[in-house]
């Protein structure tokens, strides 16, 4: 096999990849104006599998109640076997309020109380809102608190919503891509010798 047949058939192994991320599915996985209420229970978050693609969780958080108490949203999100939490977008923000408060935890449960909480406590922490639109915020995310590197792999992940000024309505996108496979590795080393060893 020539040099540049290789090229080309690697440069099509490549765009076909393309192909199927750009056409991946997405999915609203809440909606909490029509499900009711996500759980204030960090114990309970409300418990949701996520799928190839875009994952819109659309929330509300009513914030101070005037009685020193506020809303808070727990949710966990399960990334399946093959693939990996890549990145979270802010899709809208609509308050009054500048932000809202986002914290990520690793398991089914929030493990660390939000009434003792320190930043340094979390797995990693942002605070997101109009200023955020199309950005993702999974990037502050992984340098605050604990911090993590990302892409995040296959795992249950409890997040932590919460805003103490007004009310705030706002929709994140959690994308999902394909983790690397180990065989699509071998295959390409394989190419790769069958390159070398032809010339």
């Amino acid at each position: 096999m020539t040099r540049s047949r290789f090229v080309s058939i690697a440069a099509l192994l490549l765009a076909a990849g393309t192909l199927c991320v750009g056409s991946a599915h997405a999915d609203i996985i809440v909606d909490e104006a029509v499900a009711g209420d996500l759980s204030g229970d960090r114990l309970a978050p409300n418990p949701f599998t996520l799928v190839e693609g875009d994952n819109q969780l659309i929330g509300i958080l009513e914030g101070d109640d005037g009685m020193g108490g506020f809303d808070r949203d727990f949710f966990s999100l399960t990334v399946p076997a093959g693939l990996e939490l890549a990145s979270i977008f802010v899709d809208s923000f609509e308050s009054v309020d500048m932000g809202a408060f986002l914290a990520i935890d690793s398991g089914p449960v929030f493990s660390v109380n939000p009434d003792d909480a320190t930043p340094g406590d979390l797995m990693g922490w942002t605070v997101y809102g109009q200023a955020n639109i199309d950005v993702d915020i999974m990037i502050t995310m992984s340098g605050n608190g604990m911090g993590f590197s990302r892409p995040l792999p296959a795992n249950t992940y409890s997040f932590w919503s919460q805003q103490t000024g007004e009310r705030t309505e706002y929709t994140l996108n959690f994308v999902v891509v394909p983790a690397p496979s180990a065989a699509a590795g071998l295959a390409l080393s394989g190419l790769l010798l069958a390159g070398r060893r032809r010339r």
